[in-house]
C-alpha cells in the first residue's frame, strides 16, 4: 500500500521551466540531522541555507522517511494528463533510478515525483529482503497517494546497477530482482535487461505501485558450481553372506556352472557309462 504523503510546491532550487510535456529534475542532498536542534533552527532562520530550504519547502515533511536515512534525493516535475503515457526522467543521475513511466487514468496537472536513495533499510519496512541488497530507495508521486491503481496503470521503473558491485560480491546477473515493500512483505518483480555500458547494467521492471524498494541479487554458490562438475557415484554394492557384492554374484554363478561341466572326473565317468551301455546292448 502506498504511503500517503504531501508533496509541497518546490522552491527556487527546483527546476521549473514552463515546458509541461518535459520532465524537470533537481537534486537535493539530504543534510545530516544536527544534534543541536536549536542551532539547526537558528541557522535555518538566519542564513536561509539553500539545502535546508530545499529540504523544508520542497520535500521536507512530505516524506515519511527520516532525513538521516536519506543519502540523496532527486525531484522531477511533469504534467500528468488523463489517457496519456507519462515519462518521468531523472536527468541528474543522482540515484539508481533513471526513469518512471505509467499510463495516467486521471489528470493531475503539474506533479512532483521524488526518488529517495537511502543509506540503509527504510524505516518504513519491518524486515530486510532476502539475498544481497544493492540499494534501498523510495519513490513518491504526487500528493496524498496519487499513484494508486485508480489513477495510474502499467507503471515501469528503469534503474541501474553497478557492474563493480556484481563482481565484488560475486552476484549472478540473472538473479537481479526489484523488490517492493507492500502490505508488510516484499513483493518480487522480475526485471528485464535494457542495456549496459562500461559501468552499469540498466534494467526495467513493472510495478503495481510506488513505495519502498530494494534491488537485490543472489550470490553465486560455489557448491552449486562444483556439483555440476562432479560425476554421480556408482551405487554401493550389497554384500551377501559370503561377502560377495551384487556385481560378483553373476560371475560366481557362471564360475560354478563352468566348474560343474569342467570337473576332471566328469569325462571319465561319462565314457565308462557309454561303454557299459554298449556292452550290455551287444550281449542281447
Amino acid at each position: 500500500m502506498e504511503q500517503a504523503i504531501d508533496i509541497k510546491e518546490t522552491d527556487e532550487n527546483t527546476a521549473t521551466d514552463e515546458k509541461d510535456t518535459d520532465s524537470e529534475s533537481d537534486t537535493i542532498t539530504s543534510p545530516e540531522e544536527s544534534e543541536d536542534d536549536d542551532s539547526k533552527d537558528g541557522d535555518s532562520r538566519d542564513s536561509g541555507s539553500s539545502h535546508r530550504s530545499a529540504g523544508s519547502r520542497g520535500v521536507g515533511g512530505s516524506s515519511p522517511e527520516p532525513a538521516k536515512n536519506i543519502e540523496v534525493k532527486e525531484l522531477s516535475q511533469v504534467f500528468i494528463e488523463n489517457s496519456n503515457n507519462v515519462e518521468i526522467n531523472f536527468r541528474k543521475n543522482a540515484t539508481c533510478v533513471m526513469s518512471v513511466n505509467f499510463d495516467a487514468k486521471k489528470t493531475a496537472g503539474k506533479t512532483t515525483t521524488i526518488v529517495e536513495m537511502l543509506k540503509g533499510k527504510s524505516s518504513l519496512v519491518s524486515e530486510m529482503p532476502t539475498d544481497a541488497v544493492y540499494r534501498y530507495f523510495n519513490i513518491w508521486i504526487g500528493n496524498r497517494g496519487f499513484a494508486t491503481p485508480e489513477n495510474i496503470e502499467n507503471a515501469v521503473i528503469c534503474f541501474k546497477v553497478e557492474k563493480s558491485w556484481l563482481q565484488e560480491n560475486d552476484i549472478d546477473e540473472s538473479s537481479i530482482i526489484l523488490n517492493r515493500y507492500n502490505d508488510g512483505k516484499w513483493d518480487k518483480a522480475p526485471v528485464s535487461l535494457l542495456k549496459q555500458d562500461d559501468k552499469f547494467l540498466y534494467f526495467t521492471a513493472e510495478t503495481p505501485g510506488f513505495s519502498s524498494f530494494a534491488i537485490t541479487g543472489k550470490m553465486r554458490s560455489v557448491s552449486e558450481e562444483n556439483s555440476k562438475n562432479i560425476q554421480p557415484e556408482s551405487e554401493p554394492e550389497m554384500l551377501n553372506e559370503k561377502g560377495i557384492g551384487n556385481k560378483g554374484m553373476g560371475a560366481e554363478q557362471e564360475a560354478e556352472q563352468e566348474e560343474s561341466t569342467s570337473a576332471p572326473g566328469f569325462e571319465i565317468v561319462y565314457c565308462m557309462t557309454c561303454l557299459l551301455a554298449l556292452f550290455l546292448y551287444k550281449r542281447k
